[in-house]
């Protein structure tokens, strides 16, 4: 599938182009929404073809560029790209999932994303500063490329520019062969050097800076990725003192190549083209927002144990996401293209527990007129997710206990046996371990229950994320309802932040889906339209300003100077609307 790769607020987006014509613009109709104030309402129209798109202009504002021309309609092929104002737009095709960035390579990501992203009200400033910064340069590179042999060769200018002497090599190992991915400024003297490296340490290991051997000074810098070995190995003049700088550089050059690696590696390996031959087919990896290196570490861990067949409990309270954990977990594993059957042990009446789990003949009870296919056999050869899994009587603790031993029931009322092959992910947000003191849960079941146990944290925990699950709800609801709005007021924002969600990040989805409904278009989103409990908890916890208003006072007055008493802008500038604003200079008494 054709798809357009882009970088935006510190995040690599997909748009999959899963349509013949295509809408781009600020418009409540458009199919690729962009709330962007560089872009018109009807800003281009997008016409996929089999490798190539034709993109128009709709006579916008600011037009569209393809390189450095102004263009009115043009064809983009393959790896190249199109900018409207400081997006720049990459033609892919393969894999248009979206994908889960790494705890390493999330803050260099949003360093570079910063460096532009800051300005995007001022275009041209912004275009110019993004490509001042070598780390995002290489990153639009990277975007283009198909394969690593083409980083450096594309890169060759800005290297010259940033490293100035000396040797940069992308090193590979399989097995015991070393391959050069890609060079800049390599010659053969410079072979004798990497010989004597490996000889002496595993230069894929760990980072290791200012090793002098014969006249060079080497410099190595291992890479993130789950195909094979690599590390960024740097040869400067010995008489040259590395500086910090550089080494900076080149460390951060690094994480980023392990993410352009992970885009290889996801595009090579193609998106889902629907059903196989027995009609299953691959799940699409959920998309998990996050900034918070607890859940940034338990992501990986996922990503190890998902290769096997463990099975795994995931904690957590009510509304932190474990179903999704779940789901990322199952689309990561080999058994992705089996069924993912969830079953709420809490919402089934203990009657109809066994039914629901183990299935039933025809007749095998008075309104059993057909047979039924129970969860367990559903779920043979994908995964069985049991949430609520503390609310399990015990009298089915035990039939369950004596499946997963077997690999094998029956049906209620049958006598064959059914054999199935079993991955097992339960969810609560109960402690199991206090239901075994209480007798209330199995122990043995409860350890072969227990192979992997993963532990959620809550949203006041991780409230770095808050603002970023804000906006991806946003965008969710803008869609659905096609009320887009300006934003949150910093009032508004502060109360959000500082909350302390007992309903995790259901809440905080139902919140936004209220405010989204309630507004209309290009509202700016006050403290009064926050739920009565979140105004109450930031009334009760704000700081008040000792000298009753005073610095907000003196604030406004300055704002009012400096735009010339402009109210329109001055709300902009202080982020509140101006209902919000002609309140306080009634408060403040300024005429």
């Amino acid at each position: 599938m054709l798809y357009l790769l882009y970088l935006r607020n510190g995040f690599i987006k997909k748009f999959p182009l899963d349509k013949e014509t295509i809408l781009v613009g600020r418009s409540k109709d458009s199919d690729f929404y962009l709330d962007e104030s560089f872009v018109s309402k009807k800003h281009a129209k997008i016409t996929a073809h089999k490798e190539y798109i034709i993109i128009e202009d709709m006579n916008s504002t600011n037009g569209i560029f393809i390189e450095s021309n102004r263009v009115r309609k043009a064809a983009v092929k393959l790896n190249q790209c199109f900018r409207i104002g400081y997006l720049n737009f990459f033609l892919k095709e393969g894999n248009a999932r979206e994908f889960v960035l790494s705890e390493k390579v999330q803050p260099v990501l949003r360093r570079i994303s910063n460096a532009f992203s800051a300005k995007a009200d001022e275009t041209q400033e912004a275009i110019n500063l993004l490509y001042s910064e070598p780390l995002v340069e290489l990153l639009q590179i990277g975007f283009k490329i198909q394969q690593f042999t083409d980083l450096f060769k594309h890169a060759e200018e800005l290297l010259n520019r940033t490293l100035k002497k000396g040797c940069l090599l992308l090193l590979s190992q399989k097995e015991k062969s070393i391959k050069i991915e890609s060079q800049w400024n390599y010659s053969g003297s410079h072979r004798p050097v990497i010989d004597r490296l490996l000889k002496t340490g595993d230069l894929f290991q760990k980072i290791s800076t200012g090793n002098t051997i014969d006249s060079y000074c080497a410099s190595s810098f291992p890479i993130i990725s789950s195909r094979q070995r690599l590390v960024l190995l740097y040869l400067a003049p010995s008489e040259t003192p590395m500086q910090k700088e550089i080494i900076d550089f080149l460390e951060d050059l690094s994480i980023e190549i392990s993410l352009i690696d992970s885009l290889i590696e996801q595009n090579n390996a193609g998106i889902d083209a629907g059903p196989d031959k027995t009609g299953k087919r691959d799940h699409p990896i959920p998309e998990i927002i996050t900034t918070n290196p607890g859940i940034l570490n338990l992501l990986s861990k996922c990503e190890k144990i998902a290769a096997s067949d463990l099975f795994v409990i995931i904690e957590g309270e009510t509304g932190t996401g474990k179903e999704l954990f779940a789901r990322f977990l199952h689309s990561r594993s080999r058994r992705n293209t089996g069924n993912f059957v969830a079953l709420n042990c809490a919402a089934i009446p203990e009657n109809l527990m066994e039914t629901e789990l183990f299935g039933h003949e025809k007749g095998a009870f008075t309104d059993a007129r057909n047979r039924r296919i129970g969860k367990l056999e559903l779920s043979s050869g994908g995964a069985l997710v049991l949430d609520e899994i503390g609310d399990m009587p015990i009298s089915l603790q035990q039939k369950l206990l004596r499946a997963i031993q077997e690999g094998q029931f029956f049906r209620v009322g049958g006598n064959q046996p059914i054999k199935v092959d079993l991955r097992i992910i339960c969810l609560t947000h109960k402690n199991i371990k206090e239901l075994l003191k209480r007798e209330r849960f199995r122990e043995d079941l409860y350890y072969r229950l227990a192979h992997v146990t993963l532990a959620i944290p809550p949203l006041r925990e991780r409230k770095e994320d808050i603002i970023p699950l804000i906006n991806h709800f946003v965008e969710i609801f803008s869609r659905e309802t096609q009320i887009y709005i300006k934003g949150f007021s910093n009032e508004s924002i502060k109360a959000l932040e500082m909350y302390d969600w007992p309903g995790n990040i259901r809440e905080l989805k139902n919140e936004i889906k209220k405010i989204i409904a309630i507004s209309e278009n290009n509202d700016v989103v006050d403290l009064d339209l926050l739920k009565e409990e979140i105004i109450a908890f930031y009334k009760g916890h704000v700081y008040e300003d000792p000298g009753n208003g005073e610095a907000e006072r003196k604030e406004i007055l300055a704002m009012l100077q400096k735009y010339n008493w402009n109210r329109s802008r001055v709300s902009k500038e202080l982020n509140i609307s101006r209902p919000t604003l002609y309140e306080k200079l009634r408060k403040y008494n300024i005429n």
